[in-house]
């Protein structure tokens, strides 16, 4: 009479299969993790393809001026950039990375469209405007500010940032609503904690060692860090009348 006891797998198959599940993972994990990465960015894209989109419509409604980034009267703390594009986009979720969940504190309250200051949304995003490279500039007797530069009479359009995405140093989740060109060219490679020269530079992370940007002619996508940023030991004016400063815009000029 045969032994019809059924046998188990062996320590040694088992060991086996373990080793090749384990292999797998390692194969296959880090290739999920990059597509969930590309499927982030994709989805950044697609933010500031409306936001590219809503500037082009403002400035078709205004006689090709771009909208004023912030108030004259009282800087950032009245009505700023999204607030000028709301009408447009319809959409408060568009000015976060897709990258960073945007903070569950932040301020998504109700929209008083007669109201100066709409809540915290419209200042703390990770998507910021290029304030003074594309919306305005700096002009004598210094330091004055003019805002509302022509869109179509700027140079080198296609190339030049309107947002870009930006991270507050220690607080990924979080931005502010401008950055500074001239600032942001030069990263500060010694001091990551350093707001004005790092807000850009440190969202590289987030997309692959590049920014998501929305050019002043509407197209969207990324653009890699090594295109747009001085390396350690050059300033602005390394960058001047390169691709960089093509990116960033002049902050002296109407249309540079």
């Amino acid at each position: 009479m045969k032994d019809s006891h059924r046998q188990g797998f062996t320590l040694i198959e088992l060991l086996v299969v373990i080793a090749i599940i384990a292999i797998l993972a390692a194969i296959l994990f880090p290739v999920f993790a990059q597509a969930k990465r590309a499927a982030k960015s994709a989805a950044t894209i697609s933010n500031q393809k409306q936001i590219g989109l809503a500037l082009q419509m403002y400035s078709g409604d205004y006689d090709d001026i771009t909208p004023q980034f912030e108030s004259i009267e009282t800087g950032e703390s009245g009505v700023v950039i999204q607030q000028r594009l709301y009408p447009y986009t319809r959409n408060r979720e568009i000015i976060w990375d897709a990258s960073q969940s945007r903070p569950s504190d932040a301020d998504l309250g109700p929209i008083n469209f007669t109201g100066e200051y709409w809540g915290d949304w419209t200042l703390y995003h990770n998507i910021s405007v290029n304030g003074f490279g594309l919306f305005g500039y700096w002009t004598d007797p210094w330091p004055t500010k003019v805002y509302n530069r022509n869109l179509s009479g700027q140079n080198n359009i296609a190339e030049r940032a309107a947002f870009v995405t930006t991270s507050w140093p220690g607080y990924e989740q979080w931005g502010w609503y401008v950055f500074l060109n001239y600032t942001c060219i030069t990263p500060n490679y010694d001091d990551p904690g350093d707001f004005w020269a790092n807000q850009c530079y440190l969202a590289r992370t987030r997309h692959n060692d590049g920014n998501i940007v929305s050019y002043a002619d509407g197209h969207a996508g990324r653009v890699a860090a090594g295109k747009i940023y001085n390396s350690k030991g050059q300033d602005y004016w390394d960058g001047y009348k390169d691709a960089r400063q093509r990116f960033w815009g002049s902050y002296w000029s109407s249309t540079e």
